[in-house]
């Protein structure tokens, strides 16, 4: 396996999302993981990682060659560079829930759209550690992991994907894809509901806003968007994605199409 000027890139990218959240997060290193991450791996841990090593010494190397130190690496990028990486990573999910459903764009009859919102609970896949809330020097609330699912909307029905992102690894994991005529839509709607998510800390979340497509069947299509208790938790305000303006769409969908 060669190091290319891409690898690099991304891996110097995890890893100044990982400094950026244990220092808001206000986590320890050790405890988000950073001892086994880019900075450790090249500088210090090729020995206790035997299979890395090779890789290690090619990424050391032309990082010298491109004139980074450790202490380049642990600077902290500002609030505005950690949104617009978050953008910029959940922007190939339209294309990777389309590819899973098996649509193309010309199928749908407008663009795809994206709700995603915080995920800080404990969730298959998702080491405890990792899941952090980060409040910015500003107050605004940042979260290492979010809930998403993508709607696409065609002539005959409504086809969804939905995912846990882990935003510092860049991962997309829980994957799941369905399909539903419209007819067969009971309501969408943003709704607060009692919950009972275990947070890592060992509290407990009793209330969570929801984005909710509801099915006949009994199905539901659901997305935490935001709490009552999240303001409270972490004193801060949420970071939330347009929701209402995908409920508006839906609805009128639903409208035009249930006559």
């Amino acid at each position: 396996m060669s190091v290319n000027s891409r690898m690099i890139d991304e891996s110097i990218k995890r890893y100044q999302i990982r400094v950026w959240f244990f220092k808001f997060g206000k986590k320890e290193p050790e405890s988000m993981g950073c001892l086994e991450t880019l900075g450790d791996m090249i500088f210090n841990g090729a020995k206790k990682l035997d299979e890395h090593e090779k890789i290690a010494v090619e990424y050391r190397d032309q990082l010298k060659k491109w004139g980074f130190t450790l202490k380049d690496l642990n600077e902290f990028p500002p609030t505005s560079q950690i949104e617009a990486w978050l953008v910029e990573d959940l922007s190939r999910v339209v294309k990777l829930a389309l590819q899973r459903l098996g649509l193309v764009r010309e199928e749908l009859v407008r663009e795809p759209m994206l709700i995603y919102g915080p995920l800080f609970w404990k969730t298959y896949g998702i080491p405890d550690h990792e899941l952090v809330v980060a409040k910015d020097p500003e107050g605004k609330l940042h979260y290492s992991c979010n809930q998403l699912v993508v709607i696409c909307l065609s002539e005959s029905r409504i086809a969804t994907y939905s995912a846990d992102y882990n935003f510092l690894r860049n991962v997309f994991l829980n994957e799941k894809t369905v399909e539903y005529l419209y007819r067969d839509i009971v309501s969408v709607s943003t709704e607060t509901k009692a919950t009972n998510y275990s947070l890592p800390d060992g509290q407990t979340l009793k209330r969570t806003e929801v984005f909710r497509l509801a099915v006949a069947s009994g199905d539901n299509i659901e997305v935490a968007i935001n709490s009552p208790e999240i303001r409270g938790l972490f004193q801060g305000e949420p970071n939330l994605s347009n929701h209402e303006a995908s409920v508006r769409v839906i609805r009128e969908m639903l409208r035009t199409k249930k006559g």
